[in-house]
C-alpha cells in the first residue's frame, strides 16, 4: 500500500503502542497510534490476573510515567521544552458527582 508514489504504508501496525505495569500490579496497555491518528492517547488497563479493568484518555503530550487508583504521574514539557513531572487525578466516571 502506498500514500504517495514514493511513502509506503505499512500493511499491519503493532497490537499496542506501549506497556507499562504499575506498582500495584496494573498492565496498563497503550493503544497504538497510526500516523495520521490526532488527540489524547487512549491505554486499557489491567489487573495483575488479566482482568480488564478500564479504558483511560490521557491528555496528549503526557508521557506516562505511573499510575494508581485514582491518578496517573507523566511527564510533560512546556512550550520552552523544560520538562515537568505532573500528577492527574483520574476517577471513575460513573462515580462523579
Amino acid at each position: 500500500m502506498m500514500t504517495g508514489e514514493h511513502r509506503p504504508v505499512a500493511d499491519s501496525f503493532p497490537a499496542h503502542g506501549g506497556l507499562t505495569v504499575t506498582d500495584e500490579g496494573r498492565i496498563w496497555v497503550k493503544e497504538f497510534r497510526r500516523p495520521h491518528d490526532q488527540g489524547p492517547d487512549r491505554w486499557k488497563v489491567f489487573e495483575r490476573d488479566g482482568r480488564f479493568v478500564c479504558h483511560v484518555t490521557v491528555p496528549t503530550g503526557l508521557t506516562l510515567l505511573d499510575a494508581g487508583a485514582d491518578f496517573v504521574l507523566g511527564l510533560v514539557r512546556d512550550e520552552l521544552d523544560v520538562e515537568y513531572v505532573v500528577r492527574r487525578r483520574v476517577g471513575d466516571p460513573a462515580h462523579r458527582n
